[in-house]
Parts: structure tokens; C-alpha cells; sequence
């Protein structure tokens, strides 16, 4: 995957932890993988830093803005039940920016 034309969404990202709000900050990017497909991808600051989720490259934009209404809410890990919240409208301003 190609990260070095990261884009940083404005779209603000809750990080959640069996329905309560985390402390972690989270935040969107996108970016386009080695076929030019945009992938949409939340990332958690660690340490002053943000990282991708080890083994979650994200999720082809395409695939996600299919849903009508899209999704809100994704989950990282189903049996922790850890999910990132915020994204309808990360999505609909990633789709505004890859036009």
C-alpha cells in the first residue's frame, strides 16, 4: 500500500470501547493502494503519534459508500467491541475529496 500520499480527513473520529467514548485520540485518512483504489482507514494516536491498526489496512471507499445510509459506526475488533464512530461523514467528505 502507498501511504505517502496520505490525506487527512476533517471528519471527526470517536474511538469506542463497549459503547463508551475512549481517550485515545482517533482520526480518517485516505489513501490509494498500488491499483490507484482509494482506501478509507481510521487510525488511533499512540505515544503523540498516529498509527494504523496493526492487520487493518482499512476499507475500499467504494465498498463503504454503497450502503445507503452509510454505516456510522465500524467495528476494529468484534469481540472487544472496540469500533471507531464518525463515519458517514468521514465518508461523505472522503468522496467529496477523491472526485
Amino acid at each position: 500500500m502507498n501511504r505517502k500520499k496520505l490525506t487527512i480527513l476533517e471528519s471527526k473520529a470517536v474511538g469506542l470501547s463497549d459503547g463508551k467514548k475512549l481517550d485515545s485520540a482517533y482520526r480518517f485518512v485516505i489513501y490509494q493502494d498500488d491499483k490507484s483504489k482509494w482506501i478509507f482507514a481510521p487510525e488511533q494516536s499512540f505515544n503523540n503519534e498516529f498509527n494504523q491498526f496493526s492487520g487493518l489496512p482499512g476499507w475500499y471507499l467504494s465498498t463503504l459508500s454503497k450502503d445507503n445510509p452509510v454505516k456510522d459506526e465500524l467495528y476494529i475488533d468484534m469481540g472487544q467491541k472496540w469500533s471507531v464512530k464518525g463515519i458517514r461523514n468521514a465518508v461523505n467528505e472522503a468522496l467529496t475529496r477523491t472526485k
